[in-house]
């Protein structure tokens, strides 16, 4: 059960990897924070935030029942900061890497941008309770 939602959450909200480019590098790091940030703490996510290739793979609702999951096991959310570590495989420079925090543990969350600075992938790794 654990490898299931291993996978869930690596794979569930990742768009698809073909045509990423160095968009999300240069995608400011505030903006990623704050999109970031607003999944956990809004009520409805808005499509806005998403290209429409991610959206024609992902729902809002999955989006949001994948949130509500990460804070059903790890609490409240409280902040979200960019990781100071490498990106690990498969996930090349062009991602951008944060940490999210919650009560009970922490979440590497990986985002990619598109050329017009919406959202083409999100993954949420993971979870790690208690801590990293």
């Amino acid at each position: 059960m654990k490898l299931a939602a291993l996978i869930f959450f690596t794979l569930a909200v990742c768009g698809p990897w073909s045509g990423l480019n160095a968009q999300s590098a240069s995608t400011g790091a505030d903006t990623a924070q704050q999109r970031i940030d607003e999944v956990f703490t809004k009520p409805k996510i808005t499509s806005d935030y998403f290209s429409a290739s991610y959206l024609e793979h992902n729902t809002q609702a999955k989006v949001e029942g994948i949130v509500k999951d990460l804070k059903s096991q790890l609490g409240d959310y409280k902040s979200v900061k960019k990781s100071t570590e490498k990106n690990d495989p498969p996930f090349d420079d062009s991602w951008q890497r944060y940490t999210a925090t919650f009560a009970k543990g922490v979440d590497d969350i990986y985002i990619h941008f598109d050329d017009a600075g919406k959202i083409d992938a999100l993954t949420f790794r993971a979870p790690h309770p208690g801590g990293t």
